[in-house]
């Protein structure tokens, strides 16, 4: 992305929220990204959320800032061409532009509409210089016509918040003493035009926007019609657009104001407002005040959604990746052809009987393993419940593995999702309330898919993936009867014998949550641990292994237990994404507990959870039989699979670090380096 201005420029908004929302996870995930670039800020005009969110964004990236306010310090600059500069004016903005773009490597430019000519203003005249003159990739922090920034904050906003699929979201004009520009609701029914939202906007006769931005929008001039059971209300001020009274206030009209009488009018709607907003005019102190206003929540999404661009700017610096990109390919066609001959298409087979489901497939040359997902638990939580070896020496899967036990690995006896202790007591997982009977926890739906298509009951199948998702309440512990948090935890088999876990969480109401623990180890044959980036780099018997704090050991991702006839468990987390980053646990907290024949990954400790918060992760279950050098997936065999994903490793090596992949420092990437690399990544597995 070299420009940023409008929605077209972000491509799937559905994509991008996703995108958002794990920055907002793990802010600093992408530093290296920024190191040695640097952002230029040009303010027009004043800002606070706008340039704080920016400079933080920038940072967060690991970016050098410089912010350069024209109308401070710096020389009164013309913008227009073809003027005699015999007044205050010193510099033009054409030489201007070419020299702040030779001191940095991004501009972002904010400029309002001056009302003096409408088509200079909606022609975009001094952002669109940027664009061309600047030699630069260019975002806009609001220009006379949208603010892409703050319409992008809304939508991650309104996201995070909604309680139903297809939200009712209601703009609304309200007063002002000011003649204000349309960039933020321009933006604004832009970006919601692209969504499948009910969007409505309302305004007085006279005040309609610009139908580029509002096509697809219902459009009312009857106020309390549009906020009949809305579910979002975004009051803004803009000056009228049509022409002869182009950048004029028309009405102050305060019947407009949004008060609590109008919000009665709403679905128990929240309250949006990109700030600064003036007091009992465009809002009652009462509403941005109250639960549902939703002004500072908003005011913070501005740094995500500013660093969502900038981390896409940012790529396309990585000109090293594209050309590692052109020679690895080369060298992945030719491993690639050197295993073909011994290639076999890895597959599950896998059967559905009500609510119990099977997939099974290939260990090794003497078993099968199959993994047995349903209810269980003192909560009947569904969850993969067994997972055995069944002895089958033929080369493909056999149905008769189902049901046929030789050697139990997993059994959940407890939580292998782990519980949480919130509000006094422990919930979810194999928990019960204090009484010891109700339950804190249930599921509430489940949907299975084999190669994404639904799985019925009854069906058995060969696939190459297998998903279950599971949706589940957990109750409030100090009063059970109502949820507190809603659980969608979805788990996908391939045929690579693991299990991935995507856990999300929100929270319906604010909570202190004490201890939350995201995967555990229900292995039945553990003698000895080690632990990636732990305290135990080696195998350690169990009773010589002890908890160990996120000071000492802070890249902590994994523990693999292993037992009889070197059968391997392995529980690793995803530490670049969620709760997997551990961000929500302090130093001197533990990071790796193991108690009692089970390990645990510590994810929140005494932490408070805002209402309305979605905290998520990602982990990995894998079991294998210890393996010569270079069966990287752990089938038993070396092929094409593990050259795949030899592959793969060393792709993202180079995309995250391709100077030191660059091996014999000759400035490129090459079969030299793959060479070495391979044999690197061999020594590890």
């Amino acid at each position: 992305m070299k420009v940023f201005q409008h929605v077209s420029d972000i491509g799937d908004l559905k994509a991008a929220v996703k995108e958002a929302l794990e920055v907002k996870q793990n802010r600093f995930a992408h530093k290296a990204l920024g190191e040695n670039k640097t952002l230029l800020m040009v303010f027009f005009n004043s800002s606070l959320r706008t340039r704080l969110s920016t400079q933080k964004a920038a940072m967060n990236l690991g970016m050098n800032v410089i912010v350069l306010d024209v109308n401070q310090g710096a020389w009164k600059l013309e913008t227009e061409r073809g003027v005699i500069m015999d007044g205050d004016k010193s510099e033009h903005l054409l030489e201007a532009i070419p020299v702040m773009g030779s001191y940095c490597d991004v501009i972002g430019v904010r400029s309002f509409a001056r009302f003096e000519n409408k088509q200079d203003d909606y022609e975009e005249k001094i952002f669109n210089q940027f664009v061309k003159y600047s030699g630069r990739p260019v975002f806009a922090m609001e220009t006379a016509t949208v603010h892409p920034l703050q319409a992008f904050a809304d939508l991650i906003t309104i996201e995070e918040h909604k309680e139903v699929e297809r939200p009712k979201v209601v703009l609304t004009w309200a007063p002002h003493p000011k003649a204000l520009p349309q960039a933020v609701p321009n933006s604004f029914a832009e970006w919601m035009t692209a969504t499948d939202y009910d969007f409505v906007i309302a305004c007085p006769e006279g005040y309609e926007l610009d139908e580029q931005f509002t096509r697809g929008a219902t459009i009312t001039h009857d106020q309390d019609e549009a906020l009949r059971g809305a579910d979002f209300v975004y009051a803004k001020n803009w000056s009228c657009f049509r022409d002869p009274n182009y950048g004029q206030i028309l009405s102050k009209d305060m019947n407009w104001t949004i008060t609590a009488e109008k919000m009665a009018l709403t679905n128990n709607g929240r309250f949006m407002h990109c700030l600064p907003v003036r007091r009992n005019m465009i809002v009652s102190d009462d509403v941005i005040e109250g639960p549902r206003s939703l002004v500072i929540p908003e005011a913070a999404n501005r740094e995500i959604s500013c660093q969502v661009v900038l981390k896409r700017i940012l790529e396309i610096f990585n000109n090293n990746r594209i050309f590692a990109m052109k020679h690895l390919s080369f060298i992945i066609c030719a491993l690639l052809a050197l295993c073909a001959s011994a290639a076999t298409a890895p597959s599950l087979l896998v059967k559905r009987s009500a609510d119990v489901v099977y997939a099974a497939q290939k260990f090794n040359a003497q078993y099968d393993i199959v993994m047995v997902f349903q209810k269980c638990m003192f909560n009947e939580l569904m969850t993969f419940q067994n997972v055995y070896l069944a002895t089958n020496a033929q080369p493909a899967v056999s149905e008769n593995s189902f049901g046929r036990i030789d050697l139990a690995l997993n059994t959940t006896t407890s939580d292998n999702i782990g519980p949480i202790l919130a509000n006094g007591g422990w919930i979810g997982g194999n928990h019960a309330w204090s009484d010891e009977t109700t339950h804190t926890a249930q599921t509430d739906s489940v949907k299975y898919f084999a190669d994404a298509e639904p799985l019925a009951d009854g069906e058995m199948r060969i696939c190459k993936s297998l998903k279950v998702v599971a949706f589940n309440t957990i109750f409030d512990y100090k009063d059970v009867a109502n949820r507190l948090i809603t659980e969608q935890v979805e788990y996908t088999m391939e045929a690579n014998s693991a299990i991935r876990v995507h856990l999300q969480h929100t929270y319906h109401k604010a909570t202190w949550v004490t201890n939350y623990y995201g995967m555990q180890s229900m292995f039945r044959l553990e003698k000895e641990i080690s632990t990636i980036g732990g305290a135990y780099p080696e195998f350690t018997p169990v009773a010589e292994v002890k908890t160990f704090k996120k000071a000492d050991y802070p890249a902590m991702e994994a523990y693999v237990e292993r037992g009889n006839d070197g059968i391997c468990q392995m529980t690793s987390l995803d530490t670049s994404y969620g709760l997997g980053t551990h961000n929500m646990i302090d130093a001197d907290h533990d990071i790796f507990i193991y108690s009692s024949t089970k390990c645990y990954h510590v994810l929140i400790k005494g932490k408070s959870v805002p209402e309305g918060t979605t905290l998520a992760w990602k982990g990995e279950y894998k079991w294998y039989k210890e393996r010569e050098r270079g069966d990287v997936n752990a089938d038993g065999t070396i092929n094409v699979s593990d050259v795949t994903a030899l592959i793969n490793t060393i792709l993202n090596l180079a995309s995250h670090a391709p100077d030191a992949c660059d091996i014999n420092a000759d400035g490129a990437i090459n079969v030299s380096d793959v060479t070495a690399l391979t044999n690197i990544i061999l020594s590890k597995k």
